[in-house]
């Protein structure tokens, strides 16, 4: 998934933003591989929906964002067993060439 958004700790990655990637992957229990229904599993754009919720609302921290993506989900999603998020930020100011700064996080139900 692709946002712009505002996450960062310099001023002008709060006004201007930046171009952000997350990629998401989860485990859950459902019958949906036997059945075939859709019915029987997740509706990923409602999935979608949170991450841009998310995504929307400024953080210094990637680390932040991946684990409120992880949280949001979980809560939203009680099937999940696991949930595994990686956050990119595209081109970060370090003063020098970086096509990404990532962090991942991982939710496991307990």
């Amino acid at each position: 998934m692709e946002f712009r958004a505002y996450h960062g700790v310099l001023e002008s990655e709060k006004t201007l933003g930046n171009d952000f990637v997350v990629d998401f992957e989860a485990d859950w229990s459902s019958r949906c591989a036997l059945s075939d229904s859709l019915s029987d599993t997740i509706d990923y754009s409602a999935v979608y929906e949170v991450i841009a919720s998310v995504m929307a609302e400024r953080k210094n921290l990637l680390e932040t964002v991946a684990d409120s993506i992880c949280r949001r989900v979980a809560e939203a999603f009680p099937s999940f067993r696991r949930i595994s998020v990686c956050v990119g930020k595209k081109n970060p100011p370090l003063g020098g060439s970086c096509a990404f700064s990532k962090v991942n996080a991982e939710w496991i139900k307990e």
